[in-house]
């Protein structure tokens, strides 16, 4: 009850608050042990101002895209293939950087031989 009531308004600016909205009485002890649980499972973040907020990804467009996502998609059931295939990217990505520096360093050298200030 408390976590559909977070999970549908999305926020709220206290305890209390969230203690008015709730459609059944809930003992404040209660309610702070709930909202312990939902912030250790990391469905909710309590702010320092007292403010309760739900951060827990459980919409489904967001789940899709989450999915579609080559590095943020959660590993399947296939599992090594998966990091592989990050990995593999990942250097790709790697090499191609150091391919474009040393282009561009190779480009500086040629022009400060052409200008005489090479002192390699």
């Amino acid at each position: 009850m408390v976590e559909h009531t977070i999970r549908d308004r999305g926020s709220f600016p206290s305890r209390r608050a969230l203690m008015r909205e709730l459609a059944h009485k809930v003992e404040y002890g209660t309610l702070v042990r709930i909202l312990q649980y939902l912030e250790a499972s990391e469905k909710i973040v309590l702010t320092e101002d007292g403010s309760i907020a739900w951060v827990f990804a459980d919409n489904p467009k967001l789940l899709a895209l989450l999915d579609q996502s080559p590095i943020l998609a959660k590993p399947r059931e296939s599992g090594p293939e998966d990091i592989v295939e990050i990995h593999q990217s990942q250097a790709i990505q790697s090499l191609q950087n150091i391919l474009a520096d040393s282009e561009k360093l190779s480009r500086e050298a040629v022009r400060k031989i052409k200008t005489g200030t090479y002192s390699g």
